[in-house]
């Protein structure tokens, strides 16, 4: 099979490239391009309950939530948009 590009620099192959799917390229010593498919991670969920102290309705987690692991994790997600 041989691809080539259009003249805005695109490959196309539904077979290869299936739509929404990234690739990472890399050129090899001999000037091939080798295309490494990226698996997206799934994010990791934290779960808390929500309970009572006194008048208070606080969430519990089964670890301690700091707020600079909470900033961590909001320059993630924005990161990744």
């Amino acid at each position: 099979m041989t691809l080539t590009a259009d003249s805005h620099g695109r490959i196309t192959s539904l077979e290869l490239f299936p739509p929404g799917t990234s690739f990472e390229p890399q050129m090899d010593t001999h000037g091939r391009i080798i295309l490494k498919r990226l698996i997206s991670e799934e994010p990791k969920r934290v779960y808390a309950k929500l309970v009572r102290r006194g008048e208070y309705l606080v969430f519990e987690s089964p670890f301690e939530v700091t707020p600079e692991a909470i900033a961590k994790a909001v320059a993630d997600e924005r990161a990744s948009m």
